[in-house]
This record gives C-alpha cells, sequence and structure tokens, in this order.
C-alpha cells in the first residue's frame, strides 16, 4: 500500500536531479534536489494515501457514492 508513492516519490526525486546536475553541473546541488524532492513528493503522497483512508473508513457502509439526492419538502 505504501510502497507506491515511495517509488513515484524515488523516481521524480532522481529526475529531478539528473535535470539539476544537466542544467548546474554541481554534484551537490543534483543530491540536494534529489532528496527535497524525492522526500517532499512521497509525504505528499503518502498524507494523501492516508487522508483518503481515513476518510473511506469513516463513510458509512450504507451511503451511495453518487451526489446527494435532496427531496423537495411539500408545504
Amino acid at each position: 500500500m505504501y510502497l507506491g508513492p515511495l517509488l513515484i516519490g524515488t523516481a521524480t526525486g532522481y529526475f529531478h536531479a539528473f535535470v539539476a546536475l544537466f542544467l548546474s553541473g554541481s554534484f551537490l546541488t543534483a543530491f540536494l534536489t534529489l532528496m527535497i524532492s524525492g522526500i517532499s513528493i512521497t509525504l505528499l503522497l503518502l498524507v494523501t494515501l492516508v487522508i483518503r483512508s481515513e476518510a473511506a473508513s469513516r463513510k458509512p457502509h450504507g451511503s451511495s457514492h453518487g451526489p446527494a439526492q435532496f427531496q423537495p419538502v411539500s408545504p
């Protein structure tokens, strides 16, 4: 369940690191970009996954997946 965000964050971090290495030519800049980009994307995806799983667990089981249907009230 948590392997997907970790892999996506790592791949994104490596991609940004290669771009930074190509643009700046500095290995330090590429390494810092890898750390910052990879960790931030991974944390963002993990937080999103946890929030979605919490929201799914709190939803009542009898609710429909569509929008709420409001019945008109007769006077």
